[in-house]
């Protein structure tokens, strides 16, 4: 949960928002979550943030953006990045997902279109 404060007429006020910041679309290996039907259960939920965090890709975006506007919820640039190690003994050996939330996103930029 994302929280703060406010204050009206002199009383501090609590506010806290929901937020999901790690969730597998259908772009991912481990979901068949298509993007529509995510964003949809994170409105029910009355997400206000929520990151798309697929495998080492960010093809979700574009359709996540336009989503969450007509829903209401702050969509969160992320991605879950595979690791590995190279080795004499063992040349490909995988080591761990990093989850990157709050990317720099450039729906432009030449090196984000492969992926």
């Amino acid at each position: 949960m994302i929280g703060g404060s406010d204050r009206l007429n002199g009383v501090r006020h609590e506010l806290h928002y929901l937020a999901d910041l790690h969730v597998h679309s259908y772009l991912s290996v481990d979901s068949r979550a298509p993007i529509e039907k995510i964003i949809e259960m994170a409105a029910k939920r009355h997400l206000a943030f929520l990151a798309i965090t697929d495998h080492d890709g960010v093809k979700s975006y574009p359709r996540a953006f336009l989503l969450g506007e007509s829903y209401q919820i702050e969509i969160l640039t992320g991605t879950e990045v595979t690791t590995y190690a190279w080795t004499k003994e063992r040349p490909f050996v995988h080591l761990a997902h990093v989850t990157v939330v709050n990317l720099p996103y450039d729906p432009l930029a030449e090196y984000l279109r492969r992926y």
